[in-house]
């Protein structure tokens, strides 16, 4: 796959902890139960694009040192996806107007939330600037003007039609979904080796999101080689939802986590990627970049100083990246 993810978020529209809540789950010690809004970058060849700003969007960027984008595309226009569109100031200032890929509905909706954004008569300020946005509006099924690499595909969030993404013909992100149109199954089925990240909100029933008891039912239908869950509230923690999936889905599934990192500049090292009941440092010892997720027991080079790194066992469920020796 030529291109790279990260995952920013994995949180449902409220993050994980809730405000105000002391369950097992908002008061976890596991890093991987601190769940920001679900949002994704992707690295492909020298550029970089975004999938869903939420509002946890600055905090992203400090934290995973996003400095430019190339590009956002939206799945839909509810407030934890689209949020942090008025954090890009910094990201435009002096350079070319950043496209944001949307569908009809979407951009109709970002433009009642942020009229400032999008103002019909645009009138200078001198203390008030805004991000250089420019909309392109796509639909499901359709191409995207010079990025044959992305395709936009139809999701039902409830009776809510929203857009996913295939990218590379391997890769489809399809969060908030509930179901799926015939079309975008069969567009699935085509994919070979896919990479399927979709959502898992909680154990209770839900009108508009997957739930953990319709995970098995829902990958019948595609049959991905590997599914990464995204978008989950506080009814579980990372290791009762492993636990749950493991017992109850005979599919490869990943539980999601902030910073879950696939792909690199290299063959991919996780290709088989399998990250349960394993937990990484995941910062360059060298030069403290972050690392992508590797499978244990094996070597690769930092992208971003190229020291040559190991992962090996610190425990039976803790595995640690070190300067190889």
């Amino acid at each position: 796959m030529k291109t790279k993810f990260i995952l920013l978020g994995t949180g449902t529209s409220n993050g994980v902890p809730f405000i105000g809540c002391n369950c097992h789950v908002c008061t976890s010690t596991d890093n991987r139960d601190k769940r920001l809004r679900s949002s994704m970058i992707l690295y492909r060849e020298d550029k970089v694009y975004l999938i869903d700003p939420g509002p946890d969007f600055r905090q992203q960027c400090l934290t995973f040192g996003i400095q430019h984008l190339d590009g956002i595309f939206l799945t839909h226009p509810h407030f934890d996806h689209i949020m942090g569109l008025g954090e890009l100031k910094p990201l435009t200032e002096g350079r070319q107007p950043l496209k944001v890929y949307a569908d009809e509905n979407t951009i109709n909706g970002i433009k009642g939330t942020f009229p400032y954004l999008f103002p019909e008569v645009i009138i200078e300020s001198t203390y008030v600037r805004n991000p250089e946005l420019t909309l392109v509006q796509i639909e499901a099924y359709g191409d995207i003007p010079e990025l044959d690499w992305i395709r936009p595909v139809s999701v039902m969030h409830g009776n809510l039609p929203i857009l996913g993404y295939i990218i590379d013909d391997q890769l489809a992100y399809l969060t908030d979904c509930k179901t799926l149109p015939d079309e975008t199954i069969n567009l699935l089925l085509q994919v070979e080796d896919a990479v399927v990240i979709t959502s898992c909100l909680q154990f209770n029933e839900h009108p508009t999101h997957l739930i953990a008891n319709e995970i098995e039912a829902f990958l019948d239908q595609i049959n991905p080689d590997i599914t990464i869950l995204i978008h989950m509230a506080h009814e579980f923690t990372h290791v009762e939802l492993e636990e749950f999936i493991g017992k109850s889905v005979t599919h490869n599934v990943v539980v999601g986590f902030d910073g879950l990192t696939y792909g690199s500049n290299h063959e991919d090292a996780n290709t088989s990627i399998s990250i349960r009941d394993v937990d990484f440092d995941d910062d360059c010892p060298t030069c403290g970049d972050r690392l992508p997720i590797y499978q244990p027991n094996t070597e690769f080079n930092c992208d971003s100083c190229g020291a040559l790194i190991e992962c090996v066992p610190d425990t039976e469920t803790k595995y640690l990246v070190q300067i190889k020796k």
